[in-house]
């Protein structure tokens, strides 16, 4: 089984990104059109519409097909995958954001240090 759903670009709207899903051998590929997913990287297109968000629809015709997609996830484990995968992703974030900020901080305090001057003592 293959569909094929056209995503909205933020970068150019008139220029959809085809993403297709693919079932076969009880598994499910997705790919995506976009730079990122052409070089099969995890892009926002696979990712909404893997989680069944419309607003990432270019044509609204494509909703039945974002639809068989649902059904097709239902029952399965790529959703809860996805959103462990996705947890874990924004609790890195948050930590590397966290770092940048103690980073900031530290350069900061570095530098104010060096402009006081320092005891060569």
């Amino acid at each position: 089984m293959k569909l094929k759903i056209l995503a909205k670009s933020s970068s150019n709207p008139e220029f959809p990104y085809d993403v297709i899903f693919r079932k076969k051998n009880g598994e499910i590929t997705i790919s995506c059109s976009c730079p990122a997913g052409s070089l099969g990287w995890l892009c926002k297109h696979k990712l909404e519409l893997i989680q069944c968000n419309q607003r990432m629809l270019h044509n609204p015709n494509d909703k039945k097909s974002l639809d068989a997609i649902s059904e097709l996830l239902e029952g399965s484990a790529v959703l809860s995958i996805v959103n462990e995968y996705c947890q874990k992703v924004k609790d890195i974030e948050k930590r590397q954001n966290d770092l940048k900020e103690e980073l900031k901080a530290l350069k900061h305090q570095l530098a104010r240090k060096m402009n006081q001057g320092i005891n060569l003592l």
